[in-house]
């Protein structure tokens, strides 16, 4: 089985806000869609795992977690709103992680193995 932390997930969405926020800044597009993809590709194979992945592991028979499909989903909808140009950057970059998160937690409800 494969245990993620439940931080690990809630990290996600700032740290892709401030990668793209500093890759827009210095107009790197192609990076940014390279790492994007580096890191979509694997999450979208280990969504394909569902039934093999917990957030929260109580025993063999009580592990628990969320729609792992939710994982890369969340990356795809904070990415995409974080590239958004606009003046407001702080405005920008604090509604892409809000919508990262809801996507994470929210969206979908949880599933128990």
């Amino acid at each position: 089985m494969i245990f993620i932390p439940a931080y690990v997930l809630a990290l996600m969405p700032p740290l892709a806000v401030l990668w793209v926020h500093r890759r827009c800044e210095r107009r790197e597009y192609q990076i940014l869609v390279l790492t994007f993809l580096a890191a979509f590709v694997p999450l979208l194979i280990l969504a394909a795992e569902r039934h093999r992945t917990a957030i929260r592991y109580d025993g063999p028979l009580a592990a628990a977690g969320i729609m792992t499909v939710q994982i890369p989903m969340a990356l795809l909808v904070t990415t995409l709103l974080a590239a958004i140009p606009l003046k407001m950057k702080l405005v920008r970059g604090f509604v892409a992680m809000l919508a990262g998160e809801m996507t994470l937690f929210l969206v979908g409800g949880k599933w128990i193995s």
